[in-house]
């Protein structure tokens, strides 16, 4: 996590602007994926174990059965296990002129030492921020959007509590899903449906 000031011109005594950069890594908060990936391997094991023995005329269906839960449970790892995300809130740049123009509310994809760019949003473009709960996930707040588009971008399998924002886009609506801690919301909320100067 960092947070740190953003320098757009720093020359000698010309007093210089400072704006907004800060970074959240999202962090497991249960261990969901672990559990859901052990018992499917175990489950996979046991399955193949019983096509083995003499007798048993679905030794097919049940070593299909195996495949298909080892199959489940790599995916498991690898979206939940081995992914993480990180969330930022940036200066956003005139493309024209290269002046600042407001944020954006990036989403970076993160695996081992490899990280790429999920989602890159302007701040201005956020309309609602809703908190979301494993057992509400689509609260009233979000019904009167038409068919979005849907993002999740959660680290954890089954989160307690996450938030969905909307955000208008070419194509209508996207929904995005994260799990942010208190600091990257205040600012996304501060700085959404703020119009910059283009």
């Amino acid at each position: 996590m960092s947070e740190y000031d953003y320098d757009v011109n720093d020359v000698g005594d010309i007093p210089s602007e400072s704006y907004t950069d800060y970074t959240y890594r999202a962090v497991r908060k249960n261990k969901s994926d672990i559990g859901l990936s052990v018992i499917m391997y175990i489950s996979a094991v046991v399955s193949y174990g019983f096509s083995l023995v003499d007798g048993i005329g679905s030794a097919s269906i049940l070593q299909f059965l195996a495949l298909v839960l080892v199959v489940s449970a790599v995916f498991v790892n690898q979206r939940y296990t081995w992914q993480t995300y990180a969330y930022r809130i940036k200066p956003l740049e005139s493309r024209n002129t290269g002046d600042f123009i407001g944020y954006s509310f990036v989403v970076y994809k993160i695996q081992g030492k490899k990280s790429v760019m999920a989602a890159n949003i302007p701040c201005r473009d956020c309309l609602k921020i809703v908190k979301c709960t494993h057992k509400n996930k689509h609260p009233a707040e979000l019904a009167a959007y038409d068919k979005p588009d849907r993002y999740y971008f959660t680290k954890s399998l089954m989160p307690a509590e996450y938030y969905t924002a909307a955000f208008r886009a070419d194509g209508g609506i996207v929904f995005i899903s994260f799990e942010p801690n208190d600091a990257l919301i205040s600012y996304l909320k501060e700085y959404m449906n703020r119009k910059g100067s283009e």
